[in-house]
């Protein structure tokens, strides 16, 4: 069984044997990052499934990885992936804005400049981003901040989570 606190690799997911009793590929969720060993995303989101599963049972065999996938590996990883039963997985750095993705995923909005989570489905891979609605239901949430009534935002980055931040705050207004 791969530890979820383990960096792992394209080889690792092609020798993927994660299974339950019966045969059956578990429910798995990871990162996909290059580099990637820095990441805590997978305490998190065992964490979180872990609680989760007290009320769903049903998620008590999820779990979550890190992959150190290159940016020359991501189109193999993403057929492989949900052949291994892995059912969503988030992008970070390079991915996020790689041109691959848009090839292997449905973007749920074309004007994403960057897309930082792919939910598998029975037709593929669905592209979402999280980076700006996270932003808004924060400054809403715990600032108080309504974009919609002319505040003024700066925005320091440049990668795909600065992208999606700026698009996020137009959207608003």
């Amino acid at each position: 069984m791969p530890n979820p606190a383990d960096t792992l690799t394209l080889a690792d997911l092609k020798n993927w044997n994660r299974r339950d009793q019966a045969g059956n590929f578990l429910p798995s969720l990871a990162v996909l990052g290059h580099p990637v060993a820095h990441s805590v995303s997978p305490q998190m989101h065992n964490a979180a499934l872990a609680e989760l599963a007290k009320a769903h049972p049903q998620l008590r065999d999820w779990c979550y990885f890190k992959f150190d996938i290159a940016p020359e590996e991501l189109e193999e990883s993403l057929k492989i992936l949900p052949q291994k039963g892995f059912v969503g997985v988030n992008l970070t750095v390079p991915h996020k804005t790689s041109p691959v993705v848009l090839i292997h995923a449905d973007i749920h909005d074309r004007r994403l400049l960057a897309i930082n989570t792919l939910i598998g489905g029975d037709n593929g891979w669905l592209g979402i981003n999280s980076d700006g609605y996270g932003l808004i239901q924060s400054l809403n949430r715990d600032l108080k901040i309504d974009l919609r009534k002319g505040a003024e935002v700066v925005v320091l980055g440049a990668g795909g989570a600065a992208r999606s931040a700026v698009m996020a705050c137009w959207r608003e207004g």
